[in-house]
């Protein structure tokens, strides 16, 4: 029963992982290919 449970706990925590390094890569993304539009917005 342990045993499971710690596997589930370990796919859980790697499920979470993942979920945090997409949201770095979006917040990369943005930053990189959608914040220069809207400085370009801001100055005009």
């Amino acid at each position: 029963m342990s045993q499971i449970f710690c596997e589930q706990r370990g796919q859980w925590k790697a499920a979470t992982q993942s979920q945090e390094f997409l949201r770095t890569l979006q917040r990369y993304y943005n930053n990189a290919y959608t914040d220069p539009e809207k400085q370009d917005a801001i100055n005009v």
